[in-house]
């Protein structure tokens, strides 16, 4: 019944999509579902639940992280959109979940370890930590618990809920969220050259680019805190000697101590404001 209701409410959130019959060989040749993904990739679509026990994990394993506490806890949290899978009948959930490093058990249980037989401290994830792929059979599947839309900056916290860590949280997602922006703009910009007469847009101000870029971008806010560089306003890609090394668009302000820039060749990165400067410098930018 609680399996029911919640694909009744992954419904509501947002369409499922459930796959013609497949084969276990087609399923997992990864041409329609990606096996990998950054938490960074999911959005307000997603929903996070937990299961009453690891899918994967031995019982008895699963047993042992219960009784070691909360840093045990996330590794049963899954992520999906509510879509599902039909492999020769048998209706799988598609789901993701953060890749984590095994917990030797028997070393626990022993005292050994490099904590001395406690719990390792559970590694806070990133905006780019991996999602493992997870088919769950509907079948098999047994209560879904803590079901909730899901929170990037929730995620990065850990589940440490002190301001502290949220705040960290915050800064982390508003990173990440840059960097996609400024991926997004390079994907604009490489459409745009194109579709066009292979020059660059106007590029002397926000403003116009943005405007330039509005057809292939897929929103406006993405150039909210970048600028762009007015020295390549209409010139042609193929006429500069080192793309790759061009700086396009970089982050308006500094973010903890660090820049985002997109290169020409739509290469992203985030530098430090030391490298920033030095880049500024020989880009002549203002």
């Amino acid at each position: 019944m609680k399996t029911a209701l919640f694909f009744l409410a992954l419904a509501v959130a947002s369409p499922a999509w459930t796959a013609e019959p497949t084969t276990f060989a087609q399923a997992l040749a990864g041409q329609s579902i990606p096996f990998t993904r950054k938490l960074s990739d999911l959005n307000s679509d997603w929903r996070r639940f937990t299961t009453s026990a690891s899918a994967d994990a031995p019982a008895t394993s699963a047993a042992y992280l219960a009784l070691l506490g909360a840093a045990g806890a996330g590794r049963n949290a899954y992520f999906t959109k509510g879509d599902t899978l039909n492999i020769e009948g048998e209706i799988f959930l598609i789901a993701y979940r953060l890749e984590s490093k095994p917990v030797d058990i028997q070393a626990l249980i022993r005292g050994g370890g490099p904590r001395g037989g406690q719990m390792p401290e559970p590694e806070k994830p990133t905006p780019d930590s991996p999602l493992a792929l997870a088919l769950l059979s509907i079948r098999s599947l047994g209560a879904l618990n803590d079901i909730r839309p899901f929170e990037l900056e929730s995620e990065l916290a850990g589940g440490d809920t002190s301001d502290a860590a949220r705040e960290e949280a915050r800064e982390k997602a508003a990173r990440s969220a840059n960097l996609n922006h400024l991926r997004q703009i390079g994907l604009a910009l490489k459409l745009y050259v194109t579709d066009g007469d292979k020059t660059l847009p106007p590029m002397q101000s926000t403003e116009a680019a943005a405007k330039a870029l509005q057809p292939y971008a897929q929103g406006q806010n993405l150039f909210a805190n970048v600028l762009p560089n007015p020295a390549l306003a209409a010139k042609k890609p193929a006429d500069i000697a080192n793309p790759g090394q061009t700086i396009a668009f970089y982050e308006a302000a500094a973010a903890n101590g660090t820049r985002g820039i997109l290169y020409l060749d739509g290469r992203v990165e985030r530098v430090t404001e030391a490298k920033w400067n030095e880049l500024k410098k020989t880009a002549r930018l203002p």
